[in-house]
């Protein structure tokens, strides 16, 4: 649910970058500067100050983090010592552990273990970048298909986000309506990414619910394309935002 959240709030800062940007916009002349300018003075200011706090406030790994008790700092741990993935903290890099550190084992014996100190991570060298492995990465048929499926997923995502004021802007609305009529569509994208989210979890279905999206996608994008009125391409828009 963490990741689904994560999402929803993408959703949700299109929507509310839409309503922000129409309240900004407003400030056309103050300071001798247009209202677009404003933008993005605030909305970069805003970036850069939570930047420099987060430096200051987000731990360097979870042995770190002041906000975790003991506990939950310990079971944090011995998630990703099961793991099946190289861990990296900072300058010391943790190898994959068997499965004796599984949920069942409890929390005590990644303490005891010698990779873990005290609740840290035992220093250990850098692991080398050997060219073989390069090679090896750029060789393998499941790089190019996973990169080119990702591709696909972020080109239809990013060509929708970046570009929603200018499709809105061509239905007709200008200035302060497009901003606003930039808002609708992310809400039942909201609503689908939850209900999708709970359903899959409940069912243990990953793929099927990624196969059963996406096709709103292109729905959206063949309505867009061969619609005759302005009302088709903007419900078009709803069905873009549902797939991605």
């Amino acid at each position: 649910m963490q990741r689904v959240l994560n999402h929803c709030a993408a959703s949700l800062s299109g929507a509310f970058g839409g309503l922000l940007a129409t309240a900004i916009t407003k400030m056309e002349g103050v300071g001798g500067l247009a209202g677009w300018r404003w933008i993005y003075i605030l909305e970069g200011l805003a970036t850069i100050i939570a930047s420099l706090i987060s430096a200051f406030i987000l731990p360097a790994d979870i042995s770190s983090a002041r906000f975790l008790t003991e506990e939950e700092r310990a079971f944090a741990l011995k998630r990703l010592l099961a793991s099946d993935v190289t861990i990296s903290t900072g300058s010391s890099v943790l190898q994959p552990q068997s499965q004796s550190t599984s949920d069942e084992t409890g929390t005590q014996d990644i303490f005891d273990s010698p990779t873990v100190t005290n609740g840290h991570f035992a220093k250990k060298d850098v692991e080398p970048l050997e060219l073989r492995e390069v090679i090896r990465g750029l060789t393998d048929i499941q790089t190019w298909l996973t990169g080119v499926a990702y591709l696909g997923l972020i080109v239809s995502l990013y060509s929708y986000s970046l570009f929603l004021p200018t499709i809105v802007s061509g239905l007709g609305y200008s200035g302060g309506a497009a901003q606003l009529h930039t808002v609708p569509p992310y809400v039942p994208a909201v609503i689908l990414t939850v209900i999708v989210a709970v359903l899959s979890d409940r069912w243990s279905w990953r793929g099927p619910f990624i196969l059963i999206c996406l096709p709103f996608t292109a729905i959206g994008y063949i309505l867009a394309i061969t619609a005759r009125t302005n009302d088709i391409r903007y419900l078009a828009v709803f069905f873009v935002a549902a797939g991605v």
